[in-house]
């Protein structure tokens, strides 16, 4: 058994020691430092560059500009490569760019003999730009006759995609048979992950035709494509090694340093290449979670039926799409199994702007999604004059309740047996947090279950929970597959590149138990052994 005893981390040892390496522990003799130019507008074009003081500087070694780049668009998101373009990720990403769409884009890069003279240098490059109408929010950046900040994804508008879903019948006759109907407005801002270890990579040329890239990456297989997409050049002729990593919580499942990196050691003939972000940088310039503006409506009887609840969300991606609208796909298609009787209806827009990148982040969608829902279950126990334990307890799903999106029994969905479990607890525990109105927008974040797909493993109809810790949790996994999944012993493996196209979307050990306890693997090996019969 698992649970109540202390496991080991199988990396524990190594790290607390010194001997784990990250990426900026392995560097090469010769190492040429690289530096971003950030743009100092929020949106504009580039009219001209002038580095001729950065060039002059001692040290360094070469400047390049949009001018200098190889002119394919490429996406950055951390999937699957789908054979199907209309599932494809958006590629709207060049490696330099003369249109600016955010404050910090990649005007252009300066390499140098070090790091401190290839950023001195950086800040002599003159960039004279045209400045243009700035756009945040969906009031400004949906308006008639906004500039484009994509053509050549949307030439008519900044409306990146948008879908609809609806089950369990049409929410207008759930709502127009209710006693009361609940109406909200609910916002979540954007947020950085403020991992440890900063967005750092390098590369070089072992031959004449091969790029070999160390990263801290969170998806070394999906890298290699997206730098052959970037370069033009076969995706064969790619190597990306991933070290230990100092967290990422899915800023590193997008690709960020890995093309320019590997675009300089080809113009430098090989030589090593090496690209770290500051903390400011990253916190600008590489991913941030979706903000999601959302309104919503529930519909319940006087007794505390809930009868049919939707979301309408406008989420933010900022000046690229990276993971895009899928943030918000997922979002609504998650929260959806706590309460599996009633009708949902979700509605979601995705549009770009001109602030920094919305990426993955912990969660993917359903943090912004459940945080609204819950509030509106709040309001609506409020409204009705029920405590909203009760209200939930009403209305909340059950082992063996049926999935409203695909029909399927779902096997794991612990929530109403969290809350169950609360009603036995003393009066004063009871009364310190279950009689808290704001309680529930946070404690049901990552609650429930519902319809996973297990990766890499054919575990037949059964479904985990759909919810993500995103932890680089390999301890958590292996209790989990010793006390759920009855194996005796787990086995890690580490490799350069992940074996499949899976990535740390290895949903196997998905939500499981109260308020959703799970992991989501991130070590691109993973073996069982010795399972019992």
């Amino acid at each position: 058994m698992a649970i109540g005893q202390s496991k080991q981390r199988l990396d524990a040892e190594a790290k607390v020691t010194g001997r784990a390496r990250y990426t900026d522990d392995m560097g090469l003799p010769g190492m040429r430092h690289a530096a971003y130019v950030h743009s100092t507008i929020a949106h504009g074009m580039v009219l001209s560059i002038d580095a001729s003081e950065a060039l002059a500087l001692p040290g360094v070694e070469a400047v390049f500009t949009a001018d200098d780049v190889p002119g394919f668009l490429f996406p950055t998101a951390g999937h699957p490569y789908s054979m199907d373009p209309s599932h494809g990720d958006v590629a709207d990403r060049l490696l330099l760019t003369k249109h600016v769409r955010y404050y910090g884009d990649e005007v252009a890069v300066v390499v140098a003999r070090d790091g401190l003279t290839a950023r001195k240098a950086a800040h002599l490059v003159k960039v004279e730009y045209e400045p243009l109408p700035v756009m945040t929010s969906a009031e400004t950046a949906l308006a008639p006759g906004a500039p484009v900040l994509q053509p050549s994804v949307n030439p008519d508008g900044n409306l990146l995609k948008q879908h609809t879903l609806e089950c369990n019948g049409t929410l207008d006759e759930a709502l127009a048979a209710a006693d009361v109907v609940v109406e909200g407005a609910y916002r979540t801002p954007t947020m950085q992950h403020c991992h440890l270890e900063n967005q750092t990579a390098y590369a070089y040329m072992d031959d004449m035709r091969h790029i070999v890239i160390v990263s801290s990456t969170q998806i070394p297989h999906i890298c290699r494509r997206v730098v052959g997409q970037a370069l033009g050049i076969p995706w064969s002729s790619v190597r990306v090694i991933k070290p230990y990593i100092g967290g990422g919580f899915g800023n590193k499942q997008d690709v960020v340093l890995e093309p320019i990196v590997a675009f300089l050691t080809m113009k430098l003939d090989g030589a090593p290449v090496s690209m770290e972000l500051t903390r400011e940088e990253c916190m600008l310039c590489t991913r941030v979670r979706h903000a999601f503006a959302m309104t919503a409506r529930a519909g319940a009887t006087k007794d505390g039926k809930l009868l049919g609840y939707g979301l309408d969300v406008l989420s933010n991606t900022g000046a690229y799409a990276s993971h895009g609208h899928s943030i918000a796909a997922a979002g609504g298609s998650k929260v959806c199994y706590v309460y599996p009787h009633a009708t949902y209806r979700f509605s979601a827009k995705t549009f770009y702007s001109n602030i920094p990148v919305g990426g993955a982040c912990r969660g993917y969608g359903s943090p912004q999604t459940a945080y609204a829902i819950e509030c509106l279950m709040d309001d609506t126990a409020r409204a009705l004059g029920m405590d909203p334990l009760d209200f939930r307890l009403k209305n909340t799903g059950r082992n063996g309740d049926i999935s409203p999106l695909n029909g399927k029994p779902v096997a794991t969905l612990g929530i109403s047996d969290c809350l169950d479990g609360f009603l036995l607890a003393d009066d004063a525990f009871a009364d310190a947090f279950f009689h808290v109105d704001e309680f529930f927008t946070f404690s049901l974040l990552h609650a429930c279950g519902g319809d996973a797909r297990p990766a890499g493993n054919d575990l037949g109809d059964v479904h985990f929970g759909d919810f993500l810790l995103k932890k680089s949790a390999s301890i958590l996994l292996l209790e989990f597959a010793q006390v759920l999944l009855g194996f005796l012993e787990v086995f890690f493996r580490f490799g350069d590149v992940a074996v499949s196209n899976l990535g740390c979307f290895a949903e196997v050990a998905q939500a499981f138990g109260l308020f959703g306890v799970g992991t989501q693997l991130v070590d691109p090996f993973l073996f069982f052994a010795d399972s019992v019969d």
